[in-house]
């Protein structure tokens, strides 16, 4: 047999041991998703992260820790935190999955967690509030003490009073408003306060007045016969916005008289 045809003989044997072999194949799993098939076999797609299977930190250290998932199961997390959370009005079960409280050292989902854990992870109600060291109770009624809205079944707390006031646009008197306006002539409009954004105004919207914001009624358009006064407009990036203000119909005078809470 020549040399030429046993060198051919060993490439074709080579060629062949290569195909057959059978490649030690590793799961690409992408760190980031929008579903739970996004992250493969097994997976979670917990937040916008992939919570992959784990038992130990080494399998996670591009996507965080091994701990406790939304599911109960160990998966890779992110690290957990202790510190106090502070709850907001559009808090949602979906917000709790992506919260972590550190329990026996290891990272868990709020979402396994029940409200004795609400200092970390708030609680499982927005009917309910955080009272520290005791789990959630009940929110706080009209003249209890606050610190925030999401503490008050009314979502408004005073920031200067310190307890809990009338929603706005409800009726209200210098002890339970902070920005009692009324109309003489026909009585107490509603209750209005100072604000920063439009929820803060129980479906009113928050207006800029110069030299504060406070909230006023909205109206449909001019000529909507629910306002005491006029139906106004005012354009804010971009868009039209109609609310209920202090001039008052027919020439008369303005409405939106002013009594202090205290």
């Amino acid at each position: 047999m020549s040399f030429k045809r046993v060198g051919v003989l060993l490439s074709i044997a080579l060629l062949w041991q290569c195909s057959s072999a059978s490649p030690k194949s590793e799961q690409v799993v992408p760190s980031h998703c929008l579903f739970d098939s996004d992250c493969g076999a097994n997976g979670l797609c917990a937040g916008s992260d992939c919570a992959i299977p784990c038992v130990s930190d080494d399998q996670c250290k591009s996507v965080g820790v091994c701990g406790v998932a939304p599911d109960g199961l160990r998966r890779c997390v992110q690290t957990c935190t202790n510190i106090a959370y502070a709850p907001l009005l559009s808090d949602t079960d979906d917000d709790r999955k992506n919260r972590y409280a550190c329990i026996d050292g290891t990272s868990t989902s709020c979402a396994t967690l029940d409200d004795t854990h609400c200092e970390v992870c708030g609680c499982t109600s927005n009917t309910m509030v955080c009272h520290p060291g005791g789990g959630c109770g009940p929110k706080h009624e009209v003249g209890d003490p606050c610190t925030s809205d999401v503490e008050c079944k009314s979502n408004s707390c005073s920031t200067a009073a310190g307890v809990c006031r009338v929603a706005a646009g409800q009726a209200c008197n210098a002890t339970n408003c902070d920005l009692c306006r009324s109309d003489p002539p026909t009585g107490v409009l509603y209750c209005s306060r100072i604000c920063s954004y439009d929820a803060q105004c129980n479906g009113g919207l928050c207006m800029n007045e110069g030299t504060r914001h406070s909230c006023y009624p909205s109206c449909s358009g001019v000529g909507d016969p629910s306002c005491a006064g006029l139906c106004l407009s005012r354009i804010f990036a971009g868009e039209t916005r109609y609310f209920c203000g202090c001039d008052a119909k027919d020439g008369k005078p303005p409405l939106c008289w002013e009594t202090r809470g205290s």
